[in-house]
């Protein structure tokens, strides 16, 4: 039998969280899959979840073993904290970038207002939603179109 050091759990527990956060969220929440696109922001975020998601391991590993890893929080929290910075301040994210985690996040919103559209008995909601639709791919296509032109 394998015994995994508390180094080794929580890399693997930070590298699959953040797997899941920046691939898998996307493909279950997006329209459809061409619209997932790989952005800086969308990394910065998903180190945000990865890094929360082990300090949460690391808390309840220190709390079953009474013992307190400060080195760990202190790398984890720097993690966390880098990140949340890296991304209020759009760090490395030039147009191009900024283009595809737009695309991507309205194409978030598109699958929700459709099945408000089809479930919601409220006129005034439905009109909303189309209208909301409407604009939503109405961006996405520019969107689209600006990531191809060379000189954005």
């Amino acid at each position: 039998m394998v015994l995994l050091s508390l180094y080794q759990i929580l890399a693997i527990i930070f590298t699959i969280t953040f797997i899941i956060n920046y691939y898998v969220v996307s493909y279950v929440t997006c329209d459809t899959t061409e619209n997932v696109t790989d952005s800086v922001g969308k990394m910065y975020i998903s180190f945000v979840v990865a890094g929360l998601v082990t300090l949460v391991e690391l808390a309840i590993n220190d709390f079953s073993t009474n013992v307190t890893n400060w080195a760990l929080y202190f790398m984890l929290f720097l993690v966390v904290g880098a990140s949340i910075m890296m991304y209020r301040t759009q760090t490395f994210i030039d147009g191009k970038q900024y283009l595809r985690f737009v695309l991507e996040n309205d194409s978030k919103c598109l699958l929700p207002t459709l099945k408000t559209i089809e479930n919601s008995d409220s006129k005034r909601l439905t009109d909303f939603a189309r209208t909301y639709m409407k604009q939503s791919k109405s961006n996405m296509t520019y969107s689209k179109n600006l990531m191809a032109d060379p000189n954005v």
